[in-house]
């Protein structure tokens, strides 16, 4: 149990000098943190003074910690620089683990393709071929509207928390846990664990803490702001031998934990069909609305949870919420990720700041006005697009348009919501959805229908559904 001796800042009092002696290899976040660009950022709890054991931590005082709420109360007691999120109980798990691919002229393409964008440097190498990164790929860490497209930015609301420990009382929390209002109970209430790893898939949307929220303004750690602190470990652009540019990491990584998002040109969806001829369509993301009635719909099935060592069967907890009709909307190479429903519009108690009960209606009435237009089209079979939009990132994007498929993916899409509650414009990140090792290619999965020569898959897999098509169609023939 930590604080024995009273705990306190001196408890922690070597980290300081260790950084300064190490000052190359350490990156110092905007929120204070600490990751690298030469160690995982998993090890770094035990070059400051931490030990590892095999179900606990010792702080750099002796302190046994057994459990990620210990670990983190202490964190906060001595105002380390470390994160919660830097520790992991899993006895399986490696903090250590660092591949590293030699550098030379023959294989570096590009020692940054993020253009120092992102919090770490994102080496491309190539020892295929002679392909360099398309020179009119601009790299955008956040994603860009369109003219013509408002993405009600600003039109949150946000929480008083200090910290956000809380999912109870966390308003924020509350938002993501509503938002599943009807459904069957996912684990985890309020979206991410306390070391911020996300072990299931919020289909209708995980609601982060923003910049309304006490928490934002007090620059406190909060636990629910994850996607927003950017990319905190060595991911690598590579090429593969049959499917052009891949994305892996240099460390391995643990079941849940965020990689990136996925940036790009936010237009409508007309705009996609208009350039989708001329500009090719494999990095088109399908942003819709799940169609709702009067009452949620989809979603009786249920969702099927990440559990220790338990992959993620994302699959079967897509298609238990998207039409059959609009998983086959896909372009070639078209990701479709139609997941949205409609959160239920809860009062919340005790909030007494006006401004963000004005946030709060606004958004509400946004997302009931998406709803009335989608059963008036529905009552009246009329098929529009008025409110379908669509990120593009061929030409300006970043990291996460290097994902490939796989029709048995590591990795999922989960809808975040920070910037706007508008339920049109989610922010896309990636999550492992089972441990990945280290060098092993991140992929996930397109949702591509393998009809009409829509999409030839090489992921390789044992259940590749274009493999088993053509074995199916070999067996009718």
């Amino acid at each position: 149990m930590d604080g024995k001796h009273g705990c306190g800042p001196d408890c922690v009092r070597n980290e300081s000098r260790i950084l300064r002696e190490r000052k190359d290899s350490f990156i110092v976040l905007p929120n204070g943190g600490i990751i690298s660009n030469k160690y995982s950022m998993f090890s770094i709890p035990m070059i400051l003074g931490w030990t590892r054991e095999e179900h606990f931590y010792k702080t750099p005082c002796r302190q046994k910690m057994y459990k990620l709420s210990s670990i983190k109360r202490f964190l906060r007691k001595t105002k380390s620089v470390l994160s919660v999120e830097q520790f992991n109980l899993d006895v399986d798990f490696n903090p250590w683990s660092v591949e590293e691919v030699v550098p030379n002229n023959r294989i570096v393409v590009s020692q940054d393709v993020a253009d120092s964008k992102e919090n770490i440097p994102i080496q491309c190498v190539n020892d295929v071929d002679e392909q360099v990164i398309d020179p009119l790929f601009e790299y955008h860490s956040k994603r860009i509207a369109l003219p013509d497209v408002d993405m009600n930015l600003g039109l949150v609301s946000g929480c008083f928390c200090k910290d956000c420990c809380d999912p109870l009382t966390c308003l924020c929390r509350i938002l993501t846990d509503d938002a599943q209002d009807g459904a069957p109970d996912v684990p985890d209430f309020g979206g991410y664990h306390a070391n911020k790893e996300l072990k299931s898939i919020y289909l209708h949307g995980l609601y982060e803490c923003n910049p309304c929220c006490s928490c934002f303004k007090s620059q406190s750690r909060c636990g629910n702001r994850v996607t927003q602190e950017g990319i905190k470990v060595q991911l690598q652009v590579f090429r593969t031998k049959d499917k052009g540019w891949g994305l892996r990491c240099l460390h391995d990584l643990p079941q849940g934990f965020f990689i990136c998002l996925y940036s790009g040109e936010v237009m409508r969806d007309q705009e996609a069909d208009r350039i989708g001829p001329s500009r090719g369509g494999e990095y088109f993301v399908k942003l819709s609305l799940i169609e709702i009635v009067e009452q949620k719909i989809g979603y009786e099935s249920g969702v099927e949870s990440l559990e220790e060592s338990k992959p993620l069967d994302y699959e079967s907890s897509l298609s238990s919420v998207s039409s059959e009709e609009s998983l086959k909307q896909s372009r070639k190479r078209k990701r479709d990720m139609s997941n949205y429903d409609e959160p239920s519009s809860k009062k919340t108690k005790n909030h007494d700041d006006n401004n963000q009960l004005k946030n709060k209606d606004n958004f509400v009435m946004v997302r009931e006005h998406l709803v009335r237009s989608k059963k008036k089209q529905k009552d009246k079979d009329v098929d529009s697009n008025e409110e379908s939009y669509v990120i593009d990132a061929k030409r300006r994007g970043n990291v996460g348009r290097f994902l490939n498929h796989s029709c048995d993916p590591n990795c999922f899409l989960q809808n975040i919501f920070s910037d706007t509650h508008d339920p049109r414009f989610p922010i896309l990140a990636f999550f492992t959805m089972k441990p990945v090792k280290a060098l092993q290619e991140l992929t996930w999965d397109y949702y591509y229908e393998d009809d009409d020569d829509v999409f030839e898959c090489n992921c390789g897999s044992i259940n590749c559904r274009s493999l088993n098509s053509t074995v199916n169609e070999e067996k009718k023939s």
